[in-house]
């Protein structure tokens, strides 16, 4: 996973990975080793940097990869390294919505992914039921560190693609209690990039 994750370092290399099958032995060794730790750190981190093409957005998605980040930041919910590259994957995955959260990647192209293939809470939902299940990880990864300025910014920035443009969203990251989260993080934080993240969620969200 080390490996393809240093090779992914262009868009031209990132799509010749794809085209090798790199995605499918991320995704395979993912389900391998659900237990291994560094397996699974390793992995997401790979599937963040690769979900940086839409190509791969989509390959990753069909591949089940979102529903085995998911699960790794479940099962691994102590490890901030783990949490942090996580968070990044789902959020490169929802960073195909035209929010200015997503500019700078928009700018490399057009994104066309997908946050999550399965509800946090509920293994048994279905595909409507996606983008819920990143809503709820990114929270609980808010929750979990908020003294990890890369966990606090990745989250953000993947709640800002979400809130955006979907009133069901919205909802759900008020409710679930994400905006003092996302206040405190702007208050623990002098970082423009999470501010701006920070926000974008506030002003989707409507507050």
């Amino acid at each position: 996973c080390a490996a393809l994750r240093n090779l992914a370092v262009s868009n031209e290399r990132m799509i010749f990975i794809t085209t090798a099958g790199g995605i499918s032995l991320v995704v395979a060794a993912m389900r391998a080793f659900p237990v291994g730790e560094q397996v699974q750190s390793e992995a997401c981190r790979a599937l963040a940097i690769l979900a940086m093409n839409r190509v791969n957005q989509l390959s990753i998605a069909s591949a089940g990869g979102i529903l085995l980040v998911v699960a790794a930041m479940r099962t691994f919910q102590a490890n901030e390294e783990l949490q942090c590259r996580a968070c990044c994957a789902l959020a490169t995955l929802t960073a195909y919505k035209e929010c200015p959260a997503n500019e700078e990647l928009q700018r490399r192209g057009s994104f066309m992914g997908y946050a999550a293939d399965q509800s946090y809470h509920d293994p048994s939902s279905t595909a409507e039921h996606s983008e819920h299940s990143a809503v709820y990880v990114l929270i609980n990864a808010l929750r979990s560190f908020p003294s990890s300025l890369g966990v606090q910014s990745s989250a953000c920035w993947g709640l800002a693609s979400l809130s955006f443009g979907d009133s069901t969203l919205k909802a759900l990251i008020e409710s679930e209690g994400a905006l003092p989260l996302v206040r405190q993080a702007m208050t623990s934080f002098c970082d423009k990039q999470l501010h701006q993240y920070c926000s974008q969620i506030l002003e989707n969200v409507g507050i």
